[in-house]
């Protein structure tokens, strides 16, 4: 019989193990966790180890219920996540986070059209403030992908210098 691991305390998504539960006669020991939204429920220490238990079910039932999987804040938020996960990077967004206004608020004659189906220049763009922050709250703001662009990755250093040697060669004409 092998040892059993204690999970005791560790983190496995939204999940906190907080007990040892009933032996079931598995080969794996069942553990009481307590997700974050408050639920507490038994699982199998080998769903936790594996990565196949990650939350106690609400995560599924928040999208299934929260009527916006179909809206532009919802396509930037599932995005911006699977951008951050993939580079690495922190990410605490919820999805109430993210707001698109009428108008960029960087380039504001341009209206922002939440009906575009690719990028264009009036496709609304989350845009982190400080790229190296990743999508946490605070660092992130939704622009217009024409500003989004011209960002990029410079710092306001670089486009202040652009900006300053611009208005200088139009000035000299």
């Amino acid at each position: 019989m092998t040892k059993s691991l204690d999970l005791l305390g560790r983190r496995f998504g939204t999940l906190t193990v907080i007990k040892m539960g009933p032996n079931t006669g598995h080969s794996s020991r069942t553990w009481i966790v307590r997700c974050d939204c408050g639920v507490e429920k038994g699982m199998r220490g080998e769903n936790l180890m594996s990565g196949n238990s990650k939350n106690c079910g609400c995560e599924r039932q928040y999208h299934k219920t929260h009527g916006k999987s179909k809206t532009v804040e919802y396509y930037l938020f599932h995005h911006a996540k699977i951008r951050a996960k993939k580079k690495g990077i922190p990410f605490n967004l919820e999805l109430s986070d993210i707001v698109v206004p009428e108008y960029c608020p960087v380039l504001p004659h341009i209206k922002l059209n939440r009906g575009n189906q690719k990028l264009e220049n009036d496709s609304p763009t989350i845009d982190k403030l400080i790229p190296n922050l990743g999508y946490v709250k605070g660092n992130v703001r939704v622009v217009s992908w024409r500003a989004n662009n011209i960002k990029c990755d410079a710092s306001w250093q670089e486009l202040m210098s652009v900006a300053t040697w611009l208005k200088g060669e139009l000035n000299a004409r």
